[in-house]
């Protein structure tokens, strides 16, 4: 004999504010620091898991992410702490995920120095999240 549970049906949203480094100087000593924002609102609430992918344009790898322009790239990443030392991305690769939250602050780093072509640099990252 088999009993059943209570069952719930989940209705998750996820909303981001994309990183805008603005204007970056390659010849500054230091890095380019900027953040943006990630919401998950689950209804009724829920315990997520935030996972960021490498991007398009990186080839797989996390560190570094790379943004693309005219034919050239600028290395940059995307952090769970502000100094950076936690690679946000999918828990492979020593990266990190984020648990879920209403709000969660992306920090974004472009190391300093390095050189590139003017240009407008972009990428696209995939957020996933899992309940």
């Amino acid at each position: 004999m088999a009993l059943a549970s209570e069952a719930y049906a989940q209705l998750c949203s996820v909303s981001a504010v994309a990183v805008n480094f603005g204007n970056y100087d390659s010849s500054s000593p230091s890095p380019l620091n900027s953040t943006g924002a990630i919401s998950v609102n689950c209804s009724p609430p829920a315990v997520t898991v935030v996972k960021l992918d490498p991007g398009k344009n990186s080839g797989g790898s996390f560190n570094p992410r790379r943004m693309a322009g005219e034919g050239s790239y600028l290395n940059y990443n995307l952090c769970i702490d502000a100094a950076c030392t936690q690679i946000w991305g999918d828990g492979t690769s020593s990266t990190y995920t984020q648990p879920g939250a209403a709000n969660l602050t992306v920090y974004g780093r472009i190391p300093a120095l390095q050189k590139v072509k003017p240009a407008v640099y972009g990428d696209s990252v995939t957020i996933t999240v899992e309940w």
